[in-house]
């Protein structure tokens, strides 16, 4: 069937919330052309469908501060990329955003105007950041985008260049696997111990209930303060990959 048959088709009174359904759960395969020409509401779709993975996006997208209508159009974006790509929203890995990025885009150009793609590229880089975020895929490098370290800091003010360099390789640092491994191993280690002989003094009797809910609580506090201090170091990264256009610090 020809592009303008498969649109007419979907387009038949009810029929366009079934064929959506049949997209974003991968029991119907179509182009990019087909996912950007129909318009449907894929994102809606998915949603209902993948839920978990709805929920997960927007807690993602929360702790980037984005809005309710950016959270939804980054979701429609990324329903839209998963089914130009045969593939789900929870299988979406650094290959299939990359490979469906473009296909979007290029689907978008053919239309013939020559805006065409301008609004949708930026909806696919802040989803490009929230999934790098979330670890979902590890690169915000946008396409065509010559990168900081190739074209150099010519031309911007001595004392800024200076500074911004310097809270890089300060991130960077931040970053590496000896630095992880520290804070593991002098909070995370200590706290896991100090539950674990609780519950086992509890056990054999030399302990009270009390006391091991003070333990499990303390490792509870260690871990929460562990967590957030990761994911506000993600979010410093992300946002400065994100815009400075290159992975810059990882």
């Amino acid at each position: 069937m020809s592009l303008e048959q498969r649109l007419t088709a979907a387009k038949v009174q009810h029929a366009a919330p079934f064929v959506a359904w049949l997209i974003v759960t991968g029991r119907l395969a179509v182009d990019a052309g087909f996912v950007v020409a129909a318009g449907m509401r894929l994102g809606s779709a998915a949603g209902r469908y993948q839920p978990a993975a709805r929920l997960r996006f927007e807690q993602a997208t929360a702790r980037l501060a984005a809005t309710a209508a950016d959270t939804a159009l980054q979701w429609h974006m990324l329903a839209m990329l998963a089914a130009a790509t045969g593939t789900t929203v929870d299988r979406v890995d650094t290959e299939v955003f990359l490979t469906g990025r473009t296909l979007l885009l290029d689907a978008y150009r053919r239309r013939g105007r020559p805006d065409s793609g301008r609004g949708p590229a930026a909806v696919l880089h802040r989803l490009q950041t929230t999934l790098f975020h979330d670890q979902v895929i590890d690169t915000v490098a946008r396409p065509g985008h010559i990168p900081v370290r190739e074209r150099g800091w010519a031309g911007v003010a001595p004392a800024y260049r200076q500074a911004a360099q310097r809270y890089v390789a300060q991130v960077s640092l931040s970053l590496r696997p000896s630095t992880v491994a520290s804070i593991e191993r002098d909070l995370m280690t200590p706290a896991t111990h100090a539950r674990d002989v609780s519950l086992y003094t509890y056990k054999a009797g030399g302990a009270s209930l009390l006391e091991v809910l003070d333990a499990q609580r303390a490792f509870n506090d260690t871990m929460q303060s562990y967590v957030d201090a990761r994911a506000s170091l993600r979010r410093a990264i992300a946002r400065l990959n994100a815009a400075v256009g290159t992975e810059v610090a990882q």
